[in-house]
């Protein structure tokens, strides 16, 4: 007679051969949605084909860039590192025995004197006496001389000598300025190239500053290898990471390929990249970017998705048995 314990081994051994049919039902369901949620995902998700290419910021305004042009100590720093400046203000002053400050001071009384010179009753109307004791080494010559013709004329005006000893001094004044005086040559931003400090080293043909226009409109520039140029067109999305920023500032920015051409000069082709309206207004409202930086492009060259992909292997796969003989 089977015991108790035989009939629940046989019971349990006819589950393990035979599952039932609502085991079976319930995975071949699981089975099947699996399958349809994984061709799903594979579908959405895209899998980007990208080369990386080096990318030049450049503007549609030029830059101002500033050169040393000689080589000594800095007397005086006279802005920070991306103040917003004007036109011809001074921003560094190159160690001298001059006063650099008096002598702009004295540049523009003379400038007055200069455009008064035809004008009736105000022909001095600035006063260059002033300046006797300002240290100011050769031009206090011309300065003198001048100031002698000034005193003279005051009793008998000789327009013609005052007008040419007036331009001969703004001139060797220009001449000394140019060298110890570092100007704006544009309104705008300005950027310091090395560390600047009171006191430190410049060298001769250094640039000290690049200032950049106030109104900017900036794109990418890449230069596209021959072999790669095939694979390259109009419309293709970019992410931009410029280099030497902080983490803080490093953001990823966006654009598109909107120009390729044609022709090759060297092996390579010239691109533009396109920034988007959000990463316009980031280079725009931002004082740490201007034309010249450089920044790394990833193009998307190819987007499809793993499905695709998978079919496409597929179908590459079978063509290629189909030959066989």
């Amino acid at each position: 007679m089977p015991t108790s314990e035989s009939i629940h081994s046989q019971e349990i051994e006819e589950i393990i051969n035979k599952p039932p049919d609502f085991v079976l039902r319930a995975g071949a369901i699981c089975l099947v949605l699996a399958l349809i949620i994984a061709l799903l995902i594979s579908g959405m998700v895209k899998n980007n084909e990208e080369t990386v290419l080096p990318l030049k910021l450049t503007s549609t305004n030029n830059n101002g860039i500033i050169t040393f042009q000689t080589s000594g100590n800095i007397a005086k720093l006279l802005v920070r590192d991306h103040d917003t400046v004007k036109l011809g203000q001074a921003l560094l002053y190159v160690d001298s025995q001059y006063d650099h400050t008096a002598i702009i001071h004295l540049l523009a009384d003379l400038h007055e004197l200069e455009g008064s010179v035809d004008g009736d009753g105000g022909f001095f109307k600035p006063s260059i006496e002033k300046y006797k004791t300002v240290k100011m080494g050769d031009l206090k010559t011309p300065y003198l001389d001048l100031l002698y013709s000034y005193r003279i004329s005051k009793r008998h005006i000789n327009h013609k000598e005052i007008s040419f000893k007036i331009v001969s001094l703004i001139s060797e004044i220009d001449k000394w300025a140019n060298i110890h005086i570092q100007k704006a040559p544009i309104a705008g931003t300005v950027n310091w190239v090395n560390a600047l400090e009171n006191g430190g080293k410049v060298v001769n043909g250094d640039t000290s500053f690049i200032v950049t226009p106030i109104h900017n409109q900036y794109y990418g520039a890449v230069w596209i290898p021959d072999h790669l140029v095939s694979k390259i067109k109009t419309g293709q999305e970019v992410s931009i990471k410029f280099e030497g920023l902080a983490d803080a500032d490093s953001e990823i920015m966006h654009g598109k390929v909107t120009f390729v051409s044609a022709v090759a000069q060297n092996g390579v082709h010239t691109s533009k990249i396109t920034f988007d309206n959000l990463s316009l207004a980031w280079l725009a409202d931002s004082k740490l970017f201007h034309a010249g930086m450089m920044a790394t492009a990833r193009i998307t060259i190819k987007q499809e998705t793993i499905f695709s992909r998978i079919y496409y292997n597929l179908k590459k796969n079978f063509q290629a048995s189909a030959r066989m003989p």
